[in-house]
């Protein structure tokens, strides 16, 4: 069990729920909950055969697309090409957060060692003040004066309520929040607690339907517990959440926007993904 989780640290403890979280920890930093082996379903997909296969009228569809463009392309080398671009980006962004995790994990250990900064703190402090210090412009026994100062502009700057889409300098003086239509991942109906994460990561979240902000890969983890459902606030169909849950055949609502996401509570919630619905029972 121990080299099985060793394993795993070593090739997804760079990964944390909300990647540019300083405050979130990181899978290497509590395996044992992240890497839980508290599941009843097996998430290994090498053994699968199961290809999917696109329909006549789907490929007939894509080739009388491809007839319209002025390119010399076949059918099977076009979806041959977006397999390869969908993997090769998603091989990308795995690579970059590690490198991007590491930075953080300097950051953290910076600014709690050196500057007697809290975790929390650590995340009002930017690279520029880091090169700053270096250069001497910034002396470090300011930096905590500075790290208030921040906290209470971000505090109130998060008392102005902004729409998802600024098209016009009026819109940051009034606007109409319409509601967004969500992606219903699986035709599956339950019925189960919903329940929001902690930042402590305290809840059980075994057999709930969990709501998280963002389709974040660093929220993988989530799946090892064996949750029921899966409500987000933004994200769309093609989102890494949405993918998972589809291969997981786990029903979901992504992306139901912020009205909708606002107005939820623990409590009893049926999600019913057929008729695209949500509702408190």
């Amino acid at each position: 069990q121990n080299s099985s989780i060793e394993s795993l640290v070593d090739q997804f403890g760079h990964l944390r729920p909300g990647t540019y979280d300083v405050r979130q920890l990181a899978y290497w930093e509590n395996p044992e909950f992240f890497f839980s082996s508290n599941k009843k379903n097996d998430f290994s997909f090498k053994s699968k055969k199961n290809k999917f296969v696109f329909a006549e009228h789907e490929l007939g569809g894509l080739k009388n697309l491809l007839d319209h463009l002025p390119l010399d392309m076949e059918v099977e080398d076009f979806i041959n090409y977006l397999t390869k671009a969908i993997q090769a980006r998603e091989s990308s962004k795995f690579i970059f957060t590690r490198n991007l995790s590491s930075a953080l994990d300097l950051m953290i250990k910076y600014g709690e060692e050196t500057l007697g900064l809290s975790r929390e703190d650590v995340g009002y402090f930017t690279y520029d003040d880091v090169r700053a210090i270096r250069v001497g412009e910034l002396n470090e026994k300011l930096v905590s004066h500075l790290v208030k100062f921040r906290k209470e502009d971000f505090a109130e700057k998060q008392l102005a309520k902004l729409p998802s889409f600024i098209c016009k300098e009026e819109d940051f003086f009034g606007f109409e929040q319409g509601k967004s239509h969500a992606n219903f991942i699986t035709r599956l109906y339950i019925v189960a607690t919903l329940a929001f994460l902690k930042s402590d990561l305290s809840i059980s979240i075994a057999d709930k339907i969990i709501a998280i902000p963002n389709a974040d890969p660093g929220f993988d983890w989530i799946f090892s517990h064996n949750i029921s459902g899966l409500i987000t606030k933004y994200g769309g169909a093609n989102s890494h959440m949405a993918i998972r849950c589809a291969e997981l055949n786990i029903p979901a609502a992504i992306g139901i926007g912020s009205k909708l996401y606002d107005e939820l509570y623990e409590g009893r919630l049926k999600l019913d993904c057929k008729n695209e619905i949500f509702e408190y029972v």
